[in-house]
Order: C-alpha cells, then sequence, then structure tokens
C-alpha cells in the first residue's frame, strides 16, 4: 500500500497451481520457511518462471529490499488453507537477501531470491 506506507507479504499462502499428489507437495511453488534458530522468516521472492531479480514480476521484490529507505513497514501474514482468514504473523524488517537454487512453476531449476526478514 504505497498510500499507507506499508509492503504487505503472504508467508507460505496456499495456492491452486500445486500438485497435492506430488511427493515434494508444498502449499506453493515458493518454498517460504521459518527458521527456529535464527528466529528468521525466509520469504521467496516474486516471479514464478526462471531467475528472480529485484525488477522481477510487479516489482515487489524492490519493495520489499528498499522498504525501510522509502519510510514503509512491512508486515507478514500467513493463510494456512485456501478460503480461509489470514493470520497476522506481525511486522517485520529486511536483515538481508540471499540467492537459492529451486524449482519454478514449469519444474526448471532457477535462483530465487530469499528475503530474511526478523520479527519487530
Amino acid at each position: 500500500s504505497v498510500k499507507n506506507n506499508l509492503v504487505i507479504l503472504f508467508w507460505n499462502a496456499p495456492s491452486d497451481n500445486v500438485d497435492q499428489a506430488d511427493s515434494e507437495f508444498a502449499p506453493n511453488i515458493y518454498q517460504d520457511s521459518f527458521n527456529s534458530e535464527t528466529g528468521l522468516y525466509h520469504y521467496i521472492g516474486e516471479g514464478q518462471i526462471g531467475d528472480q531479480t529485484l525488477d522481477s514480476g510487479s516489482g515487489g521484490n524492490k519493495r520489499i529490499a528498499k522498504a525501510k529507505e522509502q519510510g514503509r513497514t512491512i508486515h507478514l501474514f500467513h493463510q494456512h488453507n485456501k478460503k480461509e482468514k489470514h493470520e497476522y504473523l506481525g511486522q517485520v524488517e529486511l536483515v538481508d537477501i540471499k540467492k537459492e537454487r529451486q524449482s519454478d512453476a514449469e519444474r526448471n531449476d532457477r535462483e530465487v531470491l530469499v528475503f530474511l526478514l526478523k520479527p519487530v
């Protein structure tokens, strides 16, 4: 929300475009996770096909990366089941961005951006 200076993220949100019968089932193609040792959320960037960049998709990756310098706060939500309410996980801040290899929507290997987010 540009008007309210917010970046809203939906962490590990369920999707219709995954095969639940697949042995490597995930709720969506983005392999979001939480590291209980570090207390950090690992949020996969935007872009379903090919390598991700800060300019991938509709610009959401860049909005996350530049939130602090643009005076925006980042808020994290989790929807446990499709078509149900979202759980507000709270405000987070970007700690780091790393790159990983993961599959895209077409099951091709690609580089994704992993935003490391710390609860505020």
